[in-house]
C-alpha cells in the first residue's frame, strides 16, 4: 500500500514588515503549524474527592512555536526578524499539497529573535512566534 504523504519541500513562510506589506522569509528549514489551545481552569475546591476538577477556559490561547531558519547576518530575513520582534505582525504559510497550494494566514506576535554562531556548524536563526488571533487554512483556488 502507498501513502498519499508528501515532504515539506517548498514551503514558505510570508511575515509583513513595518509597512503592512507581506515578505517571504529566506533560508527557512522549519515551519510550524499554527494551532489553537484551550485553557483549563481548574475548578477544583475542598470537596473534591480524586482527581482535580477542570473546566475549559472560554478564550483560546495561541500556543508559541519556533521558526527555523540558517542565518545570513544582515540578510533582508535578518533585517525584517529584529525589526519584528516585540511586534504583532500578519503572516502567510504556503504549503505545496499535490502541485497545489494550501495556506495558513492570520497573525503572529513576534516574542524572539535568536541567532547562534557555532565554531564547526552552520549558523541558524529561531524567530519564536505567538499564534493570535482566528487562523485562516485551506486549499488557494
Amino acid at each position: 500500500m502507498s501513502t498519499e504523504v508528501e515532504t515539506g519541500l517548498g514551503s514558505e513562510f510570508w511575515l509583513a514588515n513595518a509597512s503592512g506589506t507581506l515578505v517571504l522569509l529566506g533560508e527557512v528549514t522549519n515551519i510550524p503549524i499554527p494551532n489553537g489551545t484551550t485553557g483549563l481552569i481548574d475548578a477544583s475546591h475542598y470537596k473534591t474527592v480524586g482527581f482535580k476538577d477542570y473546566i475549559a477556559a472560554p478564550l483560546a490561547d495561541g500556543e508559541e512555536a519556533d521558526l527555523e531558519m540558517n542565518w545570513v547576518p544582515g540578510s533582508a530575513t535578518d533585517l525584517l526578524c529584529q525589526e519584528a520582534k516585540n511586534k504583532t505582525r500578519e503572516f502567510r504559510i504556503v504549503l505545496p499539497v499535490d502541485g497545489e497550494q494550501y495556506e495558513f494566514t492570520g497573525s503572529v506576535l513576534v516574542r524572539d529573535y535568536n541567532r547562534t554562531n557555532p565554531r564547526e556548524d552552520k549558523r541558524t536563526g529561531s524567530l519564536r512566534v505567538k499564534w493570535v488571533g482566528d487562523i485562516d487554512e485551506g486549499m488557494v483556488a
